[in-house]
């Protein structure tokens, strides 16, 4: 079952990174991101999506959406998305970026947002 998928990540160019493994469970915890394959104009339409992958079972945890110029990246404390704020980035204000740091608790499972930076 966990080898069919959906087709929210067709056309793009996929990155997988594993956050975490529950080795009682036989569940990973996968961090999936992407840019599309081709794209045009100022920013391209990142997505990224943390799934839950077992044995027979596979489900979306977390999405970020659609964002210009999204990534996103494992760092010590969960993972990390740095994207372009879409109404300040295409309306030329100030501090279109922001930066998001996220911590995932191995043992809770659970995880929160600990930094939102615009700059």
């Amino acid at each position: 079952m966990t080898s069919r998928g959906g087709s929210e990540f067709d056309g793009r160019h996929v990155e997988f990174q594993q956050l975490a493994w529950y080795p009682s469970d036989g569940q990973y915890w996968i961090l999936v991101s992407g840019p599309p394959l081709g794209w045009s104009g100022r920013a391209y339409a990142g997505k990224a999506t943390l799934y839950s992958v077992g044995i027979d079972d596979v489900h979306a945890i977390w999405t970020s959406g659609t964002q210009p110029n999204l990534r996103v990246q494992k760092n010590e404390l969960g993972w990390e998305a740095s994207y372009a704020d879409q109404d300040r980035f295409y309306n030329n204000l100030p501090k279109p970026y922001v930066f998001d740091v996220y911590k995932f608790d191995y043992d809770s499972r659970n995880f929160q947002r600990v930094i939102h930076y615009s700059y």
